[in-house]
């Protein structure tokens, strides 16, 4: 009966409610005693100060007495003389100091004090003027006297009263502190009643905690829609798992997962399909495992199997083979048959890595390796010219990198040479990396152009494009971006909704968005290039075709290619300042790109020459490192308002 009482809820906030009070009250109580202690403190020590003044100022004037005794009684000599002016006055600074920080009452007080303490400094220094002259002394020896034992009597009584008043405000300190224990005991006694409650309350229900908390943990470390162990979990088991195999000198290896296909699928049926399948690929793995091993899903389409125990090396690729085909079985989803493939990276301890952090690492490198080369299933070899030491950890950072939003982007402007005005910037992509520095794009694109992961860059780099135009937007100003786009992702049928989508996201007007396509993208499958383009047209973008006239393989297709304007490569630029002949091939693509109503920009500018003949071949818009070099947002807008002070009018390509 008394278990079922207590079980309730509203007894149970009851016990908290007034254990909690308790607990407020005791502690207001010990903060207010606290600051009365202070404050008691404070104020003791400011009567001993005032004490500790004014016993100086009798002792002085003490000494003052002794001092003018001698001086009389060597009838005024020279060797009386010295003490009597050291000593003179030598009370003074102890009263000034009472009366500025003594207070009121003891303010006036050291007024009164300080007016007989002249009158005796006056008789002093009479004597001294008549000691000089050779006068009779005696006259002022007892008026002398006489003042210094009005002074002496006052600076006592001084002190007896600042000592009454301590004894007074010590009894009250006494009196307040007695008060305060009683108060103290009567609520620790309630507290302790409260804290009886609450202990056999939350004693009941511990087990119900025990169990939200193990529910807890379950969910922080393992994946809400698959229910396999996350990255965090996988990095525990894998620590423990290459522990255990360093002390019994076993075998330990670690397959990641990388599903090829799956972004068509989930663009192409939904995303609630693109769920069902990674749920389907993740029971797939988990009835191919054993129970020994750990399935995880690390992030997107990742996932990762720990083989905690390997007899041999050789065994890795067949399990791995193995698992490979679990997922390639097809499945259906909303009516459909799909078919995902995988590439699988391995990596083995102690064969080819030292720690868990190092296997990780070495299967994400040999995934990388096995998805650009159309390998299915490849196992890390530190030998192989692939897995060069210098890339493979700087391909795995870069993976980390793009999934977390780690890289930024640049923005280089592009003015019109005739009026200076600013005609637009081209967003670039730079990696700070923590020890190499500022990277450059050629330095880490070659590493993923062929996967899948420079589809995850050119969409953070154009939701980040987007983001600044509709920031300087808001600004009150209105600046043209060009991004950079990879055959895969243009190729990529899901590519136009997601540059719709960010469009729509960030609320940007369309015609300030310019997909600059290279020039090999338009040669490798022309027909597929030009249905893409005509469906990004329609979303009111500017398409560019940059590293124009490098390749004239794609000159004949301009005129079928709904383009807006071409970029002349840099190379074409830079030969035609030397050679004339080379001049004479430059103004060809030249003359077809004006033929052809489209807008004409040179990239690589980066002299006055350049400049000259550029604006006599009749190319006028340019960009480079003469112009600028490519800035962070912060300084670009810096730049852009220096510009627009030198040209007020900001022109817009068409």
């Amino acid at each position: 009966m008394f278990g079922r009482w207590l079980a309730r809820r509203a007894v149970g906030r009851i016990a908290l409610g007034g254990l909690a009070l308790g607990l407020i009250a005791l502690g207001g109580l010990t903060i207010w005693a606290t600051i009365k202690t202070h404050t008691s403190t404070a104020r003791v020590e400011a009567f001993n100060e005032i004490n500790a003044q004014w016993n100086t100022v009798f002792v002085r004037l003490g000494a003052e007495d002794v001092a003018l005794r001698e001086f009389l009684t060597t009838n005024g000599s020279e060797y009386g003389r010295d003490p009597l002016i050291m000593t003179m006055g030598s009370a003074e600074p102890n009263l000034l100091w009472l009366e500025k920080h003594g207070g009121l009452v003891e303010a006036d007080h050291v007024r009164m004090l300080r007016l007989e303490y002249k009158k005796y400094t006056d008789v002093v220094q009479a004597i001294l003027d008549t000691a000089e002259n050779r006068g009779d002394l005696s006259i002022y020896e007892e008026l002398a006297a006489l003042d210094l034992s009005q002074l002496r009597d006052q600076v006592v009584a001084n002190v007896e009263r600042k000592q009454r008043e301590l004894a007074l405000y010590l009894t009250e300190v006494e009196q307040r502190n007695a008060s305060l224990g009683l108060m103290a005991i009567g609520i620790v006694v309630v507290d302790l009643s409260f804290c009886a409650m609450s202990t056999a309350i939350l004693a009941m229900y511990q087990r119900l905690t025990e169990r939200a908390v193990a529910t807890s943990r379950h969910q922080a470390l393992h994946d809400p829609l698959t229910g396999l162990a996350n990255r965090h979990l996988l990095a525990e088991h894998t620590a423990r798992a290459v522990g255990e195999a360093r002390r019994r000198e076993g075998i330990v290896s670690l397959l990641l997962i990388d599903l090829d296909r799956f972004k068509r699928v989930n663009d192409t049926l939904g995303h609630h399909c693109g769920d069902a399948l990674l749920q389907w690929v993740a029971g797939r793995m988990a009835m191919t495992s054993r129970e020994c091993d750990v399935v995880a899903r690390i992030g997107g389409d990742e996932f990762a199997i720990l083989l905690s125990t390997v007899d041999t090396p050789e065994d890795v690729p067949t399990i791995a083979e193995r698992v490979r085909s679990a997922i390639e079985e097809p499945v259906e989803l909303d009516g459909c048959w799909v078919d995902v493939g995988a590439s699988i990276g391995a990596s083995i301890f102690p064969i080819d890595c030292d720690n868990s952090e190092e296997i990780l690492r070495h299967a994400d490198a040999a995934m990388y390796i096995a998805k650009r080369g159309h390998l299915g299933v490849n196992v890390y070899t530190a030998d192989s010219e692939r897995n060069n030491p210098k890339v493979l950890p700087l391909l795995y950072e870069l993976r980390r990198e793009i999934e977390c939003g780690g890289l930024m982007v640049h923005y280089q402007p592009r003015i019109d040479i005739r009026t200076m005005h600013v005609e637009g910037v081209e967003a670039l992509v730079r990696w700070l990396h923590p020890s190499r520095g500022l990277l450059l794009p050629e330095t880490f694109l070659p590493l993923i152009e062929n996967s899948e992961l420079i589809e995850r860059l050119t969409e953070m780099v154009l939701q980040s494009a987007a983001k600044q135009v509709r920031e300087w937007l808001a600004a009150g100003r209105r600046v043209p971006v060009g991004v950079n786009i990879a055959g895969r992702s243009l190729l990529d049928p899901g590519f136009p909704a997601m540059v719709a989508a960010t469009i729509e996201r960030f609320d940007m007007p369309a015609q300030l968005l310019t997909l600059e396509l290279s020039e090999t993208v338009l040669t490798a499958k022309p027909e597929a290039t030009a249905r893409a383009v005509l469906q990004l047209r329609e979303l009111g973008v500017r398409i560019s075709i940059d590293g124009f006239g490098i390749g004239y393989s794609s000159m004949a297709l301009l005129r079928d290619l709904p383009v807006h304007e071409v970029k002349l490569g840099r190379n074409l630029i830079t030969r035609a300042v030397f050679d004339e002949r080379d001049r004479a091939v430059t103004r060809a693509p030249l003359d077809l790109a004006r033929n052809l109503d489209l807008d004409l920009v040179a990239v690589g500018v980066e002299d006055e020459e350049t400049l000259a003949l550029l604006s006599e071949l009749g190319c006028h818009v340019v960009q480079g490192y003469h112009v600028s070099k490519p800035l962070p947002p912060a300084e670009l807008s810096v730049w852009l308002d220096d510009q627009s002070a030198a040209t007020p009018t900001v022109s817009i390509s068409r």
